[in-house]
């Protein structure tokens, strides 16, 4: 079978364990972790295409300064108030939230700013705080990089359960590899995984680069599509 009809949890594993050199159960269970370790390794390169998630929405309420994203937030990459002008909000740091944030009074108003304020303590979800605190029911919209979703049953489909796309597997196949040749402490280690991990920063640039290329031709036909970047008052700058 060839290494991109391999997209099951178990035929993934069971390739990577042949890599290794051994394919009984044990040796698979662990290959089962290293293919989950590589999905990790290559979240960590950057933003991918496949794990963005768009127009997600919370309401505000008067009053209220820290919200709860979606279950599965790992960074956001544009943040709104869905009005006419789709008013982007900016992050700022802690250290500069509460350089602005002097008054006695918490101020109130349509937000500017937006901070990641931790995890909810329930949920375990992200929140962010909003500045000005909202005086009225507004509707923020966020786009999203997903955490990485990991692989738990031998029937799971890689692309379906992280929307990889099929061209990418192999490389997932090989990353998972050299993973494996730590576990048996072999010298052949350091050179595979500085290999799997260039091939994975050239498929990033070529996703990204796609990316680029939408940006421009939204760009050039003039349909907008983006958001509305405010002047700041100078109180707020």
């Amino acid at each position: 079978m060839a290494s991109e009809d391999l997209f099951s949890f178990l035929d993934i594993a069971t390739e990577v364990s042949q890599n290794y050199g051994a394919t009984d159960d044990v040796t698979i269970a662990k290959a089962k972790k290293w293919v989950n370790r590589a999905l990790v390794r290559i979240s960590e390169v950057g933003h991918w295409s496949w794990r963005e998630t768009f127009d997600t929405s919370v309401a505000t309420v008067s009053g209220t300064e820290t919200y709860v994203l979606a279950a599965n937030v790992k960074h956001i990459t544009a943040l709104w108030i869905q009005d006419t002008a789709r008013r982007k909000l900016r992050l700022i740091d802690n250290r500069r939230f509460r350089q602005i944030y002097t008054q006695a009074t918490t101020p109130q108003g349509t937000p500017l700013y937006y901070r990641t304020y931790g995890r909810d303590a329930t949920t375990g979800y992200r929140k962010i705080a909003l500045y000005p605190v909202p005086n009225a029911v507004f509707t923020v919209k966020y786009d999203y990089q997903k955490e990485m979703d990991l692989l738990v049953n031998n029937t799971d489909d890689v692309r379906v359960v992280t929307g990889m796309p099929d061209h990418m597997v192999d490389a997932l196949i090989e990353l998972a590899t050299a993973i494996s040749y730590r576990e048996q402490d072999d010298s052949d280690y350091q050179s595979a995984m500085a290999e799997s991990m260039a091939r994975w920063r050239a498929l990033y640039d070529e996703d990204n680069t796609e990316i680029d290329d939408v940006i421009r031709a939204a760009s050039d036909d003039g349909g907008g599509g983006g958001y509305e970047d405010p002047i700041l008052p100078p109180s707020y700058s």
